[in-house]
């Protein structure tokens, strides 16, 4: 199911005339989405990309409130405590239209804010290998040296074949 998901959304952002980078994702030979400088997805992507998709209204309710927090945290850098809740909840869901949202959301955050990463290392902490793999599936040259080496570092001693 997650491969038809993916191809959608890559689909949906050619036909609004967005230019995308490709690669291969190692688990799974299937087609995702790199975050580079061309293009970034914003949250108002992410809202148009939810509601063209027909899921259940929890999901999308989960996600939306991971779309409410990065612009709550974006506007307002003071107060981040709880939205970044938020957006590690949506980013650790088992499901892929919620963590398709969460996970870049709170990357994109993580490049700049030390709460984020931290999160981030909760990811790369927790008990589910397929979290594990996703805590550095939007890693980029924005993050901290030290902490892309020292995430990287802790997953290749990891044991689970996914990650």
């Amino acid at each position: 199911m997650q491969p038809s998901c993916c191809r959608r959304f890559l689909a949906w952002q050619v036909s609004r005339g967005n230019r995308l980078t490709f690669g291969v994702r190692q688990p799974r030979s299937f087609r995702f989405l790199v975050m580079n400088d061309d293009f970034r997805p914003n949250s108002q992507s992410y809202r148009e990309w939810l509601d063209s998709r027909s899921e259940p209204p929890e999901l999308k309710i989960i996600a939306v409130r991971a779309i409410d927090a990065f612009e709550s945290i974006t506007h307002d850098r003071e107060t981040i405590e709880e939205p970044l809740n938020d957006l590690y909840l949506a980013a650790s869901h088992q499901r892929f239209v919620v963590w398709e949202v969460g996970l870049p959301l709170l990357a994109q955050i993580a490049e700049h804010s030390k709460d984020a990463r931290a999160k981030i290392l909760n990811l790369a902490h927790d008990r589910k290998s397929e979290n594990r793999r996703r805590s550095i599936q939007y890693l980029s040259d924005g993050f901290p040296r030290k902490f892309c080496i020292a995430i990287l570092a802790e997953l290749l001693m990891d044991k689970s074949a996914r990650v």
